[in-house]
């Protein structure tokens, strides 16, 4: 049977109905706070991008999970990995991408060219079926890159 219980030590008296024993839900008042990122942060972090040479090896691991029969689809996959299946499918579609280019940002090690190569800018690239012209793209991203570098490097003289 629940019981109201009162919360102490707070301006606003609260009631809670609870059952003993089980967690406590506010009956009244109803009290929405608004999403502040210097209250939450250390609630929720966010989380860190993960490298895009790590994704590409998972999405190699999917596929050879998947050609091996350890898991009978990506749905059942996605449930194992504990992720949704639209993420699975995002990580999977790098491979896409031409061997060329999956094998430079395997070997990439200059963290400013890991945060730029990112998932996000590379989906575009993957989704282009010809690999020339995946690899025409890549390469405008690499002169992006090497022009802010540039830039860059000239604000400090």
């Amino acid at each position: 049977m629940p019981q109201v219980t009162e919360a102490r030590g707070s301006k606003n008296r609260l009631l809670w109905l609870a059952e003993p024993g089980a967690t406590l839900t506010p009956l009244f008042p109803k009290i929405t706070i608004p999403y502040n990122p210097l209250l939450f942060h250390n609630i929720w972090p966010r989380r860190k991008a993960t490298p895009i040479g790590e994704l590409l090896v998972r999405a190699e691991k999917y596929t050879e999970m998947l050609k091996t029969g350890k898991v009978k689809s990506q749905a059942e996959m996605a449930r194992q990995e504990g992720i949704t299946k639209a993420r699975l499918t995002q990580i999977m579609n790098l491979l896409k991408l031409a061997p060329r280019i999956k094998e430079y940002l395997k070997n990439l090690n200059d963290p400013a060219l890991l945060r730029y190569f990112n998932e996000k800018r590379l989906r575009p690239i993957a989704s282009i079926k010809d690999k020339q012209n995946q690899l025409e793209k890549f390469e405008e991203l690499k002169r992006k890159i090497e022009i802010k570098e540039s830039i860059n490097k000239m604000s400090y003289l």
